[in-house]
């Protein structure tokens, strides 16, 4: 993504849009959708007192009386008394999010003290539960009866507490200026550092990383950096240190036009060759084709394009995830303004020079995100590019009637970044009726005080919760016949989500090349100029144990493109899908 003589590949933090999606996370969007979970006890202990907390703030709604309002606290004192109980405290500790619910039960009950007038109580309530976490403000202290407090001292000193935080979590004291100076420089950097040194989940995946030393590395560098984009461009190459695709730095929104810039031309390494895969511009489809290999790029070999301008500096997972961003999503991007001389080989084996306009196109031919058609054979094939919305679970579903009358179905997946989990869950249950099993996630446990209490060079993995959990959806219908998913590097995240229950539920077959092999929580960070780093903060792995996370979630049956194939327009993933699942059982 971008480049200058040596370019930098911006990584849009897929999987987890921005909505970031904490396998759980998703899980508590699927209970919002109305969906079961069938799960471990830490999952129903925490829809116990969510549904109970329901229930008080129907009783103290903006019309509730006096007494209404008494009952309510009373009934959250309850359920403070049951997370605070010995089985249920136990539980927490391998659930951020049943440990949650005390802080949330306690801000509850202070602002219906506040209503009732009774200000001691209330901000004894508070207290306590500033005393568990500090937490962006929510829309409960917004409440007009909290009002006569905001000047209180005691209530004062928790809102100096919280922006306090806020700011510190935000790196406001360097976020100002749009050129960092020096001291800027080195602070942004030294928070990528931090921060990747006490939470990210894939060292074991670097093996001969010396992540102090890279700082070390990097900090005349970064010193000596003249002006924004070459002080991104070394902070891009420090976390491509960490070879991971959801560990990266996104330049700020001054620097994407002039370096992540892309013409309407989708590239793939195929055979050894680069080639054409697909024009997205009917203008430019008059001089390039599907298949036409590129030969150099700006006077230069393909593989040396990218080692002097991409290798460096791009983060990516598995050596599929590696290629397809050097040799596809980040291979021409560069200044809006400015094109991009292409040497190509035609089917002719006439040679030609194209140049490619990065910007500016008036006539974009822009293939639909979710395609739904019925193949000659029976077979229903939808595609499904994006979990980043509902917008995929709505298509199947307007296809359903006819899904339902196929002979078969393949999804394909083969450019879905990800998004949220819990949508290509949805989907996935009107194929089955089983419980979905969805990825175990960890995170790292090394807090200061196991350093202080084991050696500071103690790391170790924690589960998020003590058991895997499963999703089960509710359908009057679903679709009982053969399927098959097809899948490529360019399978990310949430899609990666997906797969792992759909191949655990052993639903069907997986027809392609390994997927991209990232997935996880990004840690987002402000950095000085108006930029943001991420930082993979979850680890997950298949319910069995499997790792997938560094390796890619490997098909069944391995199928790819050819040069003769991309020329003469033909899908020969998709064909060899279609031929497995009509032939005879």
């Amino acid at each position: 993504m971008q480049f200058k003589s040596r370019a930098i590949p911006s990584v849009r933090p897929v999987g987890t849009t921005r909505k970031h999606k904490l396998a759980v996370a998703g899980l508590l969007a699927a209970m919002a959708l109305g969906q079961a979970v069938a799960a471990s006890p830490q999952v129903e202990a925490y829809q116990k007192v969510q549904q109970a907390r329901t229930e008080a703030g129907k009783k103290a709604g903006d019309a509730a009386s006096p007494a209404q309002l008494q009952q309510a606290r009373r009934e959250l004192q309850e359920q403070i008394d049951y997370v605070r109980s010995e089985g249920i405290r136990e539980l927490s500790y391998g659930s951020p999010f049943l440990a949650s619910r005390e802080r949330d039960l306690l801000l509850d009950q202070a602002v219906i003290s506040a209503r009732l007038g009774e200000d001691e109580a209330a901000l004894a309530q508070f207290e306590a539960a500033y005393e568990l976490a500090v937490l962006p403000s929510s829309d409960r202290l917004k409440h007009p009866a909290l009002d006569r407090l905001r000047t209180h001292p005691r209530f004062a000193a928790l809102m100096q507490r919280e922006q306090q935080a806020q700011a510190q979590g935000e790196g406001r004291a360097y976020l100002a200026q749009a050129m960092p100076d020096a001291a800027q420089r080195v602070a942004g950097l030294s928070r990528l550092w931090a921060e990747a040194k006490a939470g990210f989940v894939h060292f074991d995946h670097v093996p001969k990383l010396d992540w102090d030393q890279a700082y070390l590395d990097a900090l005349p560098r970064v010193q000596a950096a003249t002006d924004l984009e070459s002080y991104y461009l070394e902070l891009m190459r420090f976390m491509a240190r960490l070879e991971d695709g959801h560990s990266t730095v996104v330049p700020p929104a001054a620097l994407r036009e002039k370096l992540m810039s892309r013409p309407p031309l989708d590239t793939v390494m195929l055979e050894g060759k680069l080639l054409v895969q697909r024009v997205r511009s009917s203008s430019l489809a008059a001089q390039l084709a599907p298949g036409d290999q590129i030969e150099a790029i700006d006077g230069r070999t393909p593989a040396d394009h990218v080692a002097q301008r991409l290798a460096a500096i791009t983060s990516a997972s598995t050596p599929q995830d590696r290629q397809n961003r050097l040799y596809n999503r980040f291979l021409l991007a560069g200044a809006a303004d400015q094109s991009v001389k292409l040497s190509v080989r035609k089917a002719d084996g006439l040679s030609v020079q194209v140049d490619v306009a990065r910007s500016g196109y008036q006539d974009l031919i822009t293939p639909a995100a979710f395609e739904f058609r019925l193949l000659p054979s029976g077979i229903a094939y939808l595609a499904l590019d994006h979990f980043e919305s509902d917008a995929g679970l709505k298509a199947f579903e307007q296809a359903l009637p006819q899904i339902l009358q196929a002979k078969g179905l393949i999804l394909d997946l083969r450019r879905n970044g990800g998004g949220n989990s819990s949508h290509g869950w949805s989907i996935l249950s009107y194929l089955s009726d089983k419980p979905i099993p969805t990825a175990t996630s960890s995170v790292r446990g090394d807090s200061p005080w196991t350093q202080a209490r084991f050696g500071s060079g103690s790391q170790r993995l924690l589960p998020l919760e003590s058991a895997p959990y499963t999703v089960k959806i509710a359908r009057q219908k679903r679709f009982d016949g053969p399927v098959a998913v097809l899948i490529g590097a360019a399978t990310y995240s949430a899609a990666e989500d997906f797969l792992v229950g759909f191949d655990s539920l052993q639903r069907g077959l997986i027809v392609g090349e390994p997927s991209g092999g990232s997935t996880g929580q990004p840690l987002r960070l402000s950095l000085p100029g108006g930029g943001f780093g991420l930082i993979c903060v979850k680890r997950d792995r298949y319910p069995d144990g499997r790792s997938f996370v560094g390796v890619g979630i490997q098909p069944q049956h391995l199928a790819k493109a050819t040069q003769a194939d991309l020329r003469q327009g033909r899908d020969a993933v998709l064909e060899q899908a279609e031929q497995l699942l009509t032939r005879p059982r």
